[in-house]
Order: C-alpha cells, then sequence, then structure tokens
C-alpha cells in the first residue's frame, strides 16, 4: 500500500466512541498530531464509516478479539489501515507502532529528543502485524517526582506510553532531603493523574510511604507500636505484631484508598532501611506480611476493586509466607531473580501476581560514577523476568534528572518486554541510523566502545 501526500489531504481517520473514550480518543489525536508533522496533513476524526465515504481510511477499532492484555493487530491493505485491540490501550500502542513503522523513534523523553521524519508518502507492504506483550504489567518507578518537577513527570509519562509502559509505581509521601528521591504525589496528581488516565496506565501507590500514614509523632502517646530495637522502642518502623498500631494503619489506608478511587494497586511499605522490631511477636516469621494482610481487609472493604501490594523487601518479608496468602494481593520482589523469586511466582498464582523491583538499569544516583550504558543487561534481565513467570517489571528510575540517558537502558527493557528475541545490536544499529543519519557509521563503534572498554563489566 502506497498513498502520497496528496492523497492523504483527503483521508480520514476512523475512531468509533473517541468521544466517550478517553483513550481512544487520546489514540485518534495523536496519530493525527504525527501524521501532520510528518506529512503536513490534517486528517479529520469521525466516528463512523459515513465520513470515509470511499477516501483513504485508518481505522482504530476496539473488538472482540483473543489477543491478550494489550496486544494489538495492524492490517494494512489498499485503500485503509486497520489499527484493532481488544481493549483502548492497546489501540493506542497501535497507533504508536504504526508510527514507528514510518521512522518515528522515542527513544529518550521529550520532544526535542524524539525522531519525527518529513515523508512524501506512507509507504507500508500489505499485511497484518500482530504484537503481543510477554509481560502484562510493565512499569517504572520515577524517582525525584515533585511540584517543581511535575512538568518533567508529565514528559516521563508521555514518553511511557510511547514506550508501551502501562504501570506508574510512586508515593503519596515520600521525602528525602535532597530531592533525589522525593515522591510526593500529592503534589503532582492533580496535574499528571490526566496523563495516566488517557494513555490508560495504571497507578501504583506504594512506594515507602509509612511516615504518612503512620507518622513517628504517634509515638509519644503509643511508643508500643514502634519498634523495639536493643531493648528499647525506637520512632522509626513500626511494631508489625502490635494490633492497635496495625488497625490504626489500616484504617488510615482505608481513608485514603476510599478518597481516592484513581488508584489501582496500594502498597504499605515499611520505611526504607533497616529498623525492625525485634519483639517477641515481630519475630514470628510472617509477621510484617499478617500486618499487610490485616491492614488490606480493611482497605478492601470500602475499596474491593482494589490490589493490596505485599513488599518482599528485608529479611523480615522476603520469604513466602507459610499463611494463605489472599487472592486480592499482590507481590513486589526486591531484586531477587533466584529460586526465592519462583517461589513467590508459584505462591502467587491465582492471586494478583508477583512483580519484580528492578534496580539497576535506570539508577544515576547509586551507580553515578559509571556510565552504565547496558542495554544488553536491560535485555536479559527482562527476559529472565519472563522466565521466572513474574506478572511485572517495575525499574527504578533514579532520578528523573540524569546525566545520562537512563532511558536507553528502559527503551530496550520495554522493548524485550513484548518481543524476548531482540537482538540488541540490532536496536544500537537502528538507534544510530536514526538519530545520527549520515554518521552513524561513525558514531556506532562509540557505543562499542562505551559497551566493552568504558564500564565496569563486574558493576
Amino acid at each position: 500500500m502506497r498513498i502520497s501526500v496528496a492523497s492523504l489531504h483527503d483521508a480520514v481517520i476512523l475512531a468509533p466512541n473517541h468521544h466517550q473514550d478517553e483513550v481512544i480518543g487520546f489514540a485518534a489525536s495523536e496519530l493525527q498530531r504525527y501524521l501532520e508533522r510528518m506529512t503536513g496533513a490534517k486528517l479529520p476524526v469521525a466516528d463512523d464509516g459515513c465520513a470515509a465515504d470511499g477516501r483513504f481510511t485508518v481505522k482504530l477499532d476496539v473488538a472482540q478479539s483473543d489477543l491478550a492484555h494489550d496486544a494489538f493487530r495492524i492490517t494494512v491493505a489498499p485503500g485503509s489501515i486497520l489499527l484493532q485491540a481488544g481493549v483502548p490501550l492497546g489501540v493506542l500502542y497501535a497507533v504508536y507502532a504504526l508510527l514507528e513503522r514510518l521512522g518515528c523513534r522515542w527513544v529518550h523523553p521529550g520532544e526535542a529528543q524524539e525522531i519525527v521524519p518529513k515523508l512524501v508518502a506512507i509507504d507500508l507492504p500489505d499485511g497484518e502485524h500482530i504484537e503481543i506483550p510477554r509481560i502484562e504489567h510493565r512499569g517504572l518507578a520515577l524517582y525525584g517526582l515533585y511540584d517543581e518537577t511535575a512538568e518533567l513527570g508529565a514528559v516521563m509519562i508521555d514518553w511511557m506510553a510511547k514506550n508501551r509502559l502501562n504501570l506508574l509505581l510512586t508515593s503519596w509521601e515520600r521525602p528525602d532531603p535532597t530531592n533525589t528521591q522525593t515522591m510526593f504525589w500529592h503534589q503532582v496528581g492533580d496535574r499528571l493523574l490526566p496523563e495516566l488516565k488517557r494513555r490508560g496506565i495504571l497507578l501504583d501507590m506504594s512506594e515507602h510511604s509509612t511516615e504518612y500514614f503512620f507518622p513517628r509523632s504517634l509515638f509519644h502517646e503509643h511508643p508500643e507500636w514502634f519498634a523495639l530495637n536493643d531493648g528499647k522502642r525506637t520512632a522509626y518502623q513500626m511494631c508489625y505484631s502490635n494490633r492497635e498500631g496495625v488497625e490504626y494503619f489500616g484504617r488510615r489506608l482505608a481513608e485514603f484508598a476510599a478518597e481516592h478511587p484513581e488508584i489501582d494497586i496500594l502498597g504499605a511499605w515499611p520505611l526504607d532501611g533497616g529498623g525492625y522490631c525485634e519483639c517477641e511477636g515481630c519475630q514470628e516469621p510472617d509477621a510484617v506480611f499478617k500486618a499487610t494482610a490485616r491492614m488490606g481487609e480493611m482497605v478492601r472493604a470500602v475499596r474491593p476493586d482494589i490490589v493490596i501490594e505485599h513488599l518482599a523487601y528485608r529479611p523480615q518479608s522476603l520469604s513466602v509466607p507459610s499463611v494463605e496468602i489472599p487472592e486480592w494481593m499482590s507481590v513486589l520482589v526486591c531484586n531477587r531473580t533466584n529460586q526465592l523469586a519462583r517461589d513467590w511466582v508459584k505462591a502467587m498464582e491465582g492471586k494478583q501476581g508477583a512483580y519484580y523491583f528492578e534496580y539497576k538499569m535506570a539508577d544515576q544516583y547509586h551507580w553515578a560514577t559509571n556510565v552504565w550504558l547496558r542495554p544488553d543487561y536491560a535485555a536479559e534481565i527482562t527476559r529472565t523476568a519472563m522466565d521466572i513467570g513474574f506478572r511485572g517489571i517495575v525499574p527504578l528510575f533514579l532520578p528523573m534528572h540524569t546525566w545520562w540517558q537512563s532511558s536507553f537502558n528502559v527503551h530496550v527493557y520495554a522493548r524485550t518486554s513484548w518481543d524476548p528475541d531482540i537482538d540488541v545490536e540490532a536496536v544500537l544499529d537502528d538507534y544510530c541510523r536514526a538519530y545520527y543519519g549520515e554518521i552513524a557509521a561513525q558514531v556506532r563503534p562509540l557505543f562499542t566502545a562505551i559497551l566493552n572498554e568504558m564500564q565496569d563489566p563486574e558493576f
């Protein structure tokens, strides 16, 4: 199929229900916007085929299908392109995939770093193209997110969707004196939630936020609610075996969940670091899990649709519990790709699944002395997570402001989540062609040097 730019001026985008469905409406507007940038032709958007009247059409269609999750189908035929999926989010991904086939690239966040070619014609082979994600929930945890960085947060969310990532992990209030690890959704949510909704991105509100729900100021009146360390109570971690303290935390979470129906996943993470309670009750292996499950019961009483997340993090919460796991719970397993991870995946069958919290591929805070351009690692760790059976992956992006392009590693992880057979060398070749054009052949060896000679191979 080939259509000239002149003919494209008479084409139309068909998007049934685009006024009623926010994601479909956004998908249609993105297709319209990028086609105009590439060709100069602004295609009108219509609800039904009556508006086509024999013209070339690009149709966005949500239909009953056997496509899993947010998979999609692109069908190119003389006179039409059909973008089809079983859910609206899949249609949005089909739009971005079509634009990529026409030459667009969004390896890095921000419009200034997009590749949007100028075209004299749309030229695609006829036939059907299907893409199915191998990882259902492909996430990212954005650090350094607060009032002053809200605009950058919107840029990052836009880039996430273009890389077909569909879950944002954040915190209502996660302070950090340097702001490097700050997450203040309460400061940015009113501006960023609409960006998530129009892109169909799930909201996981979980990252270390105990201080907000279980403030240390409670210590003065209820020291017994806090951890026993070296024989004395300290105003840091909570005592997970203290029923009154757990009930208080649970009530706060339930009230919060009721006030925020936009949240899809809610966690009751401890504070970061150690300092866990050493009292007799908290010595029980499942103390932290039982407390999380009890708080989850309280939340589910007012929000039966929400998923409650357990953090498998420190020794006190890392192992699979011996008690029954509720079907409405998920687990985020921290930096483990060993037998323990497989045990968690097996334990979460029939529940809400196990997720892998990935630490390395985009952490430019802890690894700031090393460039760490490692697309090979990003691809391999994603394949490992698939093999283990994780339902989702959530790499941390720390912080959003970085001196190096962590986004490159994340881009490869995102692509591998859909295609585990991805050839990293071919991705590098394509990147150099798209971003460096005529000097691609000179730039490509620099990437090889960075990968093989300028980084610590043991890092």
